[in-house]
């Protein structure tokens, strides 16, 4: 009996194992392609796996690696073509006063909208590092928004107002004061945030958003002007937003701080969907492109059910299909002009991918036969953060050479 019993389970063992294979570069290899942009023209199959993301989906997520040329020039060219597929939303991770504020600065001519936004980001700086406005600041933005309006693409800006984005704020508030009451009152207030402003400046563990949201003239004058208009209540309502965010960051409630921020993301996300349901009677088409900690299926790398997931599900429910893309950039310019290989510098956990990255093209890696692949048993992949890469996304991106960071920027 027990040595039918041995037999049995080496059996069991044999069929379980019969036909796996193990995850290896070479593996991702061969559901690889590439691609080239070049004077704006592509070249390259890869290319091709990018458009089909829009042909069969109702949102597209682009997980992106912040502040990268690279991945704004990939999005200008996106933006060219997926109006033809009905998508007409383009949502960013930023705040919805930064997109009206985007849309004010624009200019058909490239260099005067540069221009404009140079002087903006310049101007209203916390401090190096930190401009008002997340993710419109560097120069390969500014074809990118341009070729949105121009596409009449439906901006939407998904995220609270940035960290240092209270001083343009309290600005756009101060254009819509009428009497000398209010006129006063704007300028306590912003005497208030210029002394917490210098308070962080010459010490970074200030808590900024703490004392700024609760000075007592600014909080009277933001009680004031709530009852003033439409523009100034919706400005209002964004600062609290703000403000409850980063003051529990501040406290070092990181996870209840980002749940915050998400519940804010997925009711921008609900609004801008549910309006353009009711206008059109038909759900609305997205392309999202957001931080790849936020672009997944699933738990976030985080431990939150992010954007990612909510966008996932919706589609599901509407009988359609959700893309989602993550971006690695292995190589990056110094300043100096020299290609940095940061391949054991953040990415070592996924190194049977980000070592197929080329200096000079765009690599995809279909990850979805390896996802099926792993499902079904035949596909052994032992590191986690791989297994949840292939889990949750559909296609990867590896860029080429990316640009240096402080070159890349559009302020002073």
């Amino acid at each position: 009996m027990k040595k039918y019993s041995i037999l049995l389970i080496g059996i069991f063992f044999f069929n379980l194992s019969f036909g796996q294979d193990t995850l290896s570069s070479g593996l991702v290899r061969a559901h690889s392609r590439s691609f080239v942009i070049s004077d704006n023209n592509i070249t390259g199959n890869g290319w091709t796996l990018i458009q089909d993301a829009f042909r069969s989906s109702q949102f597209v997520l682009l997980g992106e690696s912040h502040f990268s040329p690279l991945i704004s020039q990939l999005t200008k060219a996106i933006l060219d073509f997926m109006p033809e597929d009905g998508f007409n939303h383009f949502m960013i991770e930023t705040g919805p006063v930064a997109v009206l504020q985007l849309m004010s600065l624009y200019n058909a001519n490239s260099a005067q909208f540069q221009s404009n936004l140079f002087n903006f980001l310049s101007e209203y700086k916390l401090t190096n590092g930190f401009p008002p406005s997340e993710f419109i600041n560097m120069k390969a933005d500014v074809d990118m928004y341009k070729k949105a309006i121009e596409r009449n693409i439906k901006i939407v800006g998904l995220d609270r107002e940035y960290y240092s984005s209270i001083e343009y704020l309290f600005d756009r508030l101060a254009s819509l004061t009428h009497n000398d009451r209010d006129k006063k009152l704007s300028q306590y207030a912003k005497e208030a945030l210029l002394r917490h402003k210098s308070a962080y400046i010459n010490d970074g563990s200030y808590a900024f958003m703490t004392e700024v949201s609760n000075d007592q003239n600014i909080k009277e004058y933001l009680s004031v002007m709530v009852e003033t208009g439409n523009e100034a209540n919706f400005i209002i309502q964004e600062l609290s937003k703000t403000f409850k965010v980063y003051t529990m960051y501040e406290a070092k409630k990181y996870f209840d701080s980002e749940e915050v921020r998400l519940a804010n993301i997925k009711s921008n996300f609900g609004i801008s969907y549910n309006s353009y349901f009711l206008k059109e009677k038909k759900p609305m088409k997205a392309f999202i492109k957001i931080g790849n900690v936020h672009s997944g299926r699933g738990l976030s790398p985080l431990g939150h059910y992010d954007i990612g997931n909510t966008v996932a599900e919706l589609s599901m429910m509407n009988g359609n299909a959700s893309t989602h893309i993550y971006a690695m950039r292995r190589y990056r310019y110094g300043d100096n002009g020299e290609v940095q290989d940061f391949i054991k510098n953040g990415f070592e956990k996924y190194e049977d991918f980000i070592g197929l990255s080329d200096k000079e093209k765009w690599i995809v890696v279909d990850l979805r036969p390896l996802r099926e692949a792993m499902e079904s048993r035949k596909l052994v992949v032992p590191v986690m953060e791989e297994r949840n890469l292939i889990k949750n996304h559909d296609l990867l991106l590896l860029l080429p050479v990316d640009g240096a960071y402080s070159e890349s920027l559009n302020y002073q």
